[in-house]
């Protein structure tokens, strides 16, 4: 479960509870309902903004982002393959790689919006793609939520 989600849930118990024992004004539980949305919504976005570093020697990719301030690295080598998809924004569609782990799950994803090199990324991941999946509405709509969803 990711941070926003336990966040979320934390929040609607509280308010739950609130509302219950303490009684509450409508309009203050909708504004909170409404502000604790728009502060998931910000980081369901912010997780996908990493600092990328691609080692070809030792097959290995570095990132950081709010959620690894430290960083986390990863082998190559721990996974099977990616896949590709498109994510539509407001002016223009933007390709987006997600690394498939040997569980055959999605588990890391580099979006071409946030990067000016996106090509030399998508270069240097010396993987096969995976171009026999089964990719529903639902399944997109999870991807791009959560980054993750089981290969088929």
């Amino acid at each position: 479960m990711s941070l926003s989600t336990t966040g979320l849930l934390i929040l609607i118990g509280l308010l739950l509870k609130t509302l219950l024992y303490e009684g509450v004004e409508t309009f203050l539980l909708f504004m909170v309902f409404l502000l604790s949305l728009m502060v998931m919504v910000v980081l369901i976005i912010f997780k996908d903004f990493k600092y990328i570093v691609i080692n070809r020697e030792t097959q290995t990719i570095k990132w950081r982002s709010i959620y690894y301030p430290l960083g986390k690295t990863v082998r190559l080598q721990d996974f099977k393959g990616y896949i590709t998809s498109v994510e539509y924004g407001r002016y223009e569609d933007y390709r987006t790689v997600h690394l498939v782990d040997k569980s055959s799950r999605t588990s890391f994803k580099i979006n071409g919006l946030f990067y000016k090199n996106f090509d030399e990324i998508y270069e240097a991941i010396e993987l096969d793609e995976i171009k026999k999946y089964h990719f529903g509405f639902w399944k997109y709509l999870k991807l791009i939520c959560t980054g993750r969803i089981r290969i088929e």
